[in-house]
């Protein structure tokens, strides 16, 4: 996961996309990444379904870093899609007013 991250701090679209199959094949192991993570790098890259069913698995699997969806910016391009919204008011978090 850390290459990946390094990819996306360096603005790396198709490094972070060559990784995808690897990285999801691990999700959960030691040193591996979340599904939290998982669906931030696929709203990096523009895949907001792909994103959205891994936030749903984050939320299934009860990650206790799905919280920071609300303050993370890596989903400030999401935050007016009804999904989002819907997952936001299922965890019981409100959303401060879309500053456009």
């Amino acid at each position: 996961m850390t290459d990946a991250f390094m990819a996306f701090l360096q603005d790396d679209r198709e490094g972070v996309r060559r990784m995808m199959p690897q990285l999801e094949e691990h999700v959960g192991e030691p040193f591996s990444g979340n599904a939290l993570q998982m669906a931030g790098l696929y709203f990096f890259l523009g895949e907001s379904d792909k994103g959205f069913e891994w936030l749903e698995e984050s939320y299934s699997r009860r990650e206790s870093d799905l919280l920071s969806i609300a303050v993370d910016d890596m989903f400030d391009g999401v935050r007016a899609d009804p999904r989002y919204q819907s997952l936001m008011n299922r965890m019981g978090l409100t959303q401060a007013p879309l500053v456009q």
